[in-house]
C-alpha cells in the first residue's frame, strides 16, 4: 500500500476527483472511525512491536492486535482482529492466537508489577473508501481526514492510501504519478499508529532514521537476505525523506545526510548480492542517483557552514563572502519535485518489479572466482595480496552455464555464508593493497577508496547474520574509524575546492587555503594510520 500526505490546499480538489473517478461504478463507503490505542505507561507493548487498539466503525466495535517490526519497517506484518461486544477492551478476545498469547503474558507481568493498561492516544477520522479501475487494474482508494489526539497534543490528519487489488503494478504507479503531480501528494511511510505513538511521547515530528542491521535468519538464501537488506535501506530512505519535509527544522541537515546514506547503502546492497539473486532493473536507480546528487550540494553547504567555515572564524580568518551565483537548492524543494517523489514510490514497491527469473550465479570473473569451492580469496586477503584472477579462457567461460556431465554428480552449491566471506575477503584485499600507496593517491583516487571503504562496511552489516559476531564487531569498529577519518578528509577537499573558486575575486581566501593545506596534510596522515590499523585484522569469517 502507498500512503500519501495530502496538502490542505488540495484536499477538496482531490475529493472531487475521487467522486468523478468512481461515478456510476462503485458506491463509496463513508463513515466515522474512532480508534483508541492501548499500552502500559512504560510502553511494554510498543517495545516488543505490538499495537493493540479498539476501533469503532459505525455501530460495530472491532478489537485489533498486530505485530510490527519494533525497529521500524514492516514488510511482513501479523494481525489478529475480532468483533468486540462493547467498547471495553478485553485481551481475552485474542486468546488462542499467537499474538494474543503474547499479549496476555505481557499484561499478566504488567499487572504483577502494578502497571496498568490505559489509552495512550486516539485517532478520530472521517474515512471515504472506494474502488476504481485504472489502466486494467483494480485499485482501492482510502481518503482519511481527522486528527490524532494524545494528552496535551493534537495533530491533523489528511492522507490518501492506494492499494492495488488486481492488475499490473504499473497502473498503480501511473495513478500515483498523476495525482501526485496534480495535488502535491507526499509519500508517507509511517502509518497512523506510529505517528500517534510519537505524538503520545511528545515527538510530533518524524524521528531521525539511522542505519540498522537487516534482520533475516542465518539459513536464508541470497534472495531472502538481499530482500531484507533492500527493505532496511528503503525504510531509511523513505523515513528521512518525510523527515526533511515534515521534521524538526533543527534536524533537517541530519535528515538529508541520513537520506543520502540510505541511498548509498541501497546501491551497496545490490552490489553485495550481485550475481547471487535476481535484482531490480539498473535504471530503477536513476531517480535515486539524481536525488543523491541534488541533495549532495545541500549537504556540502551544511558541512561548510557548520564545519570549516566555523573553524576558520574561530582562528581569526578574514571573512570571505560566498560567490553571488553560488545558490544551493532547498532540500524540501528537492524532495517535493515529481521526479524525487516518483523515485521514492518506485522503491517503496520494488518487489513488484523484481525479475521472475534468477540472474546467473556468476557473470564476471570475480563472481566466478567466489563460486569455486576452493577459491583462495580469504587466504590471499590475509596475506595482503590480491587473489589470483581466472585465466582469460576460464573468465570467458565463467559467464556461461557449463554443460552437465551425465557421469559426474553435480557440484555442491557454495553456501551463502561462505560466499559472503569470500566476497568480503576480496574487497578487503583491494583496500589493503591501496593502503600501501596512499601517499601517492590523488584526490579522485582517495575518493574512490573512500567509496570502497563505505561499501565494505555496509557489506559487513548486510552479511551480519551470516558472520561470526566477535570478528565482525572488531572489524566494523576499525572500518567505522577509517570511514570517519576519510569523511573528515573529504570535507577538507570540498572546502579547498570552494575557496579556490573564490580566490580570483577575494584574495582573503588565501588564508583559508593555507590553513586547509595544513589540515589536509594532517588528515592524510590520520587516514593512513587508520588504514594500517584495518590492514592488521582479517575480515570477518562466516559462521560455521
Amino acid at each position: 500500500m502507498l500512503r500519501f500526505l495530502v496538502p490542505a490546499a488540495t484536499a477538496q480538489d482531490l475529493e472531487a476527483e475521487l467522486a468523478k473517478a468512481v461515478r456510476g461504478r462503485s458506491a463509496p463507503e463513508q463513515g466515522s472511525i474512532s480508534s483508541v490505542y492501548l499500552d502500559t505507561a512504560d510502553r511494554r507493548l510498543a517495545r516488543v512491536g505490538l499495537v493493540w487498539c479498539q476501533r469503532q466503525e459505525g455501530r460495530r466495535w472491532i478489537q485489533r492486535l498486530r505485530r510490527v517490526d519494533a525497529r521500524g519497517g514492516d514488510p511482513g506484518r501479523l494481525e489478529h482482529e475480532v468483533l468486540a461486544p462493547s467498547e471495553r477492551p478485553d485481551a481475552l478476545l485474542h486468546a488462542g492466537s499467537a499474538l494474543g498469547e503474547r499479549l496476555l503474558a505481557l499484561l499478566r507481568r504488567a499487572e504483577a508489577d502494578g502497571v496498568a493498561v490505559a489509552e495512550r492516544y486516539r485517532c478520530e477520522l472521517r474515512r471515504s473508501r472506494r474502488r476504481l479501475r485504472s489502466r486494467g487494474a483494480l485499485i482501492e482508494v482510502c481518503f482519511d481526514r481527522g486528527h490524532l489526539i494524545a494528552p496535551g497534543a493534537r495533530l491533523p490528519v489528511c492522507e490518501l492510501g492506494l492499494r492495488r487489488l488486481a492488475g499490473p503494478p504499473e497502473a498503480l504507479e501511473a495513478l500515483a504519478q498523476r495525482w501526485s503531480e496534480r495535488f502535491g501528494l507526499q509519500l508517507e511511510p509511517r502509518d497512523l499508529a506510529e505517528r500517534g505513538a510519537g505524538l503520545s511521547l511528545g515527538q510530533p515530528h518524524p524521528p531521525l532514521r539511522k542505519a540498522r542491521l537487516p534482520a533475516y535468519a542465518a539459513p536464508a538464501g541470497a534472495p531472502q537476505a538481499m530482500s531484507a537488506a533492500i527493505d532496511e535501506c528503503v525504510d531509511q530512505i523513505a523515513r528521512n525523506a518525510v523527515g526533511v519535509l515534515q521534521g524538526d527544522p533543527g534536524l533537517r541537515a541530519e535528515h538529508v545526510h541520513q537520506l543520502r546514506v540510505g541511498i548509498r547503502r541501497l546501491r551497496s546492497a545490490l552490489r553485495c548480492f550481485e550475481g547471487w539473486a535476481p535484482q531490480p532493473a539498473e535504471d530503477d536507480l536513476d531517480g535515486l542517483k539524481a536525488l543523491f546528487a541534488a541533495l549532495g550540494a545541500c549537504r556540502d553547504a551544511d558541512v561548510l557552514d557548520s564545519g570549516v567555515t566555523a573553524e576558520l572564524a574561530r582562528v581569526g580568518a578574514p571573512p570571505v563572502q560566498a560567490a553571488p551565483t553560488a545558490t544551493v537548492a532547498d532540500p524540501q524543494a528537492v524532495l517535493r519535485r515529481d521526479e524525487a517523489q516518483r523515485a521514492l514510490r518506485l522503491w517503496m514497491g520494488w518487489r513488484d518489479r523484481l525479475p521472475v527469473e534468477a540472474t546467473p550465479a556468476a557473470t564476471t570473473p570475480a563472481q566466478a572466482q567466489e563460486a569455486l569451492p576452493d577459491a583462495p580469496a580469504a587466504t590471499a586477503a590475509s596475506a595482503g595480496t590480491e587473489p589470483p584472477s581466472l585465466p582469460a579462457a576460464a573468465a570467458d567461460r565463467a559467464s556461461w552455464p557449463a554443460a552437465p556431465d551425465p557421469e559426474q554428480p553435480p557440484a555442491p552449491a557454495v553456501p551463502l555464508p561462505r560466499r559472503a566471506e569470500r566476497r568480503l575477503a576480496r574487497w578487503h584485499a583491494r583496500i589493503v593493497a591501496e593502503a600501501r600507496d596512499f601517499d601517492t593517491l590523488e584526490e579522485p583516487a582517495v575518493h574512490a577508496l573512500r567509496k570502497r571503504v563505505k561499501r565494505q562496511r555496509y557489506a559487513v552489516e548486510f552479511f551480519a547474520p551470516l558472520l561470526r559476531r566477535r570478528g565482525s564487531a572488531r572489524y566494523l569498529a576499525r572500518l567505522a574509524l577509517l570511514q570517519d577519518r576519510m569523511g573528515e578528509l573529504n570535507d577538507l577537499f570540498v572546502a579547498r575546492t570552494h575557496y579556490q573558486a573564490l580566490l580570483p575575486a577575494q584574495p582573503a581566501a588565501w588564508f583559508a587555503l593555507g590553513w586547509l593545506a595544513a589540515r589536509l596534510e594532517a588528515g592524510r596522515a590520520s587516514v593512513q594510520q587508520a588504514l594500517q590499523t584495518l590492514a592488521e585484522v582479517e575480515p570477518p569469517r562466516a559462521r560455521r
